[in-house]
């Protein structure tokens, strides 16, 4: 709240500039992260078969054996399934980097902090500590609750290994 009892706002161009700046940062986080989930699809895929093997009913009948270390993984995967399936969960990798917890964080944080009342950080820190503290919270929350989902999928598509 101001001196007078009333909450500050934001004049309007301030925010259809800070908007643009967020769409522009946005763009350019999730093209760099698009490029890096490909690179990195193929290791992340050979782990998540070493972490989830115990749980595949046909490894832990003894029907096929068990995958060992990460090179013998990555050989076995590219030998009986293909090269390509080592990208298998790649697009799904990438919608959710479209979808990152990060880029919902700072959206929803937005989106809250307009609705909630602003506070001047110098001269009234405590309430605008505490309305910071409450938009992150509920805009981290938020952000989980669209994101799992996705993360969830997307580990179900890499560790399928039917071709």
């Amino acid at each position: 709240m101001s001196q007078e009892g009333q909450a500050a706002t934001v004049p309007e161009e301030e925010v259809e500039v800070e908007l643009a700046e967020i769409a522009k940062a946005c763009i350019a986080a999730l093209t760099a992260t698009s490029i890096s989930k490909f690179i990195a699809t193929p290791i992340e895929r050979v782990k998540l078969i070493l972490q989830t093997q115990d749980a595949n009913p046909t490894i832990a009948s003894g029907a096929v054996a068990r995958y060992q270390g990460f090179g013998g993984t990555l050989a076995r995967i590219a030998s009986e399934q293909g090269v390509t399936s080592l990208w298998r969960g790649t697009l799904g990798s990438v919608v959710a980097s479209l979808f990152s917890t990060h880029t919902f964080n700072r959206a929803f944080a937005g989106l809250f902090t307009s609705i909630l009342p602003c506070f001047d950080r110098e001269t009234q820190f405590w309430p605008f500590f505490g309305v910071s503290m409450l938009s992150g919270s509920l805009a981290g929350a938020l952000s989980l609750l669209v994101v799992y989902p996705l993360d969830f999928a997307r580990t179900r598509l890499c560790v399928n290994s039917k071709p």
